[in-house]
């Protein structure tokens, strides 16, 4: 987990980018297949820079992307977004955990990091697991082990 410092009614963009081209946002996310990026926003109030105001919008059990894009000479977009799940939203902190893009919206299917280092099926989303289980299962088979054990 990690705390967001909440100062004079904004936070800070995580990787933002001072850099003339840049293309800096906070926003609050939320899956959208039909939406540009799969992502449908809404942008936090830019303030100061690299700071940005605290909506209605920020609560817990939401996400935030931090984006701090970049256009090159030729304008191709280099990306540095990090997103987060908002776990609880105090007056001076907002705390969250950093996650991957693809967890955005399915976060019963993430894990913190400090889980998946010691579990490597952690990650992985109950439609993979099964995957995994019946291809692990079909293995056991073939090299003649045995069965999984039933449950009671």
């Amino acid at each position: 987990m990690t705390q967001l410092k909440i100062t004079d009614g904004m936070i800070e963009n995580v990787v933002y980018n001072p850099h003339q081209n840049a293309r800096n946002w906070v926003a609050v996310v939320e899956e959208d297949k039909a939406s540009h990026g799969g992502l449908t926003r809404a942008f936090l109030q830019k303030r100061a820079h690299g700071w940005y105001r605290v909506s209605q919008d920020v609560q817990a059990g939401r996400y935030l992307e931090f984006a701090g894009d970049r256009l090159t000479m030729t304008k191709k977009r280099k990306e540095n977004r990090r997103y987060c799940k908002i776990l609880e939203v105090l007056p001076q902190v907002i705390i969250v955990e950093f996650c991957t893009f693809d967890h955005v919206g399915k976060w019963s299917e993430s894990v913190p990091e400090s889980v998946v280092k010691g579990n490597p099926l952690a990650a992985l989303s109950d439609v993979e697991v099964l995957q995994q289980f019946v291809a692990l299962k079909g293995e056991l088979s073939r090299r003649g082990l045995g069965t999984l054990p039933q449950r009671a």
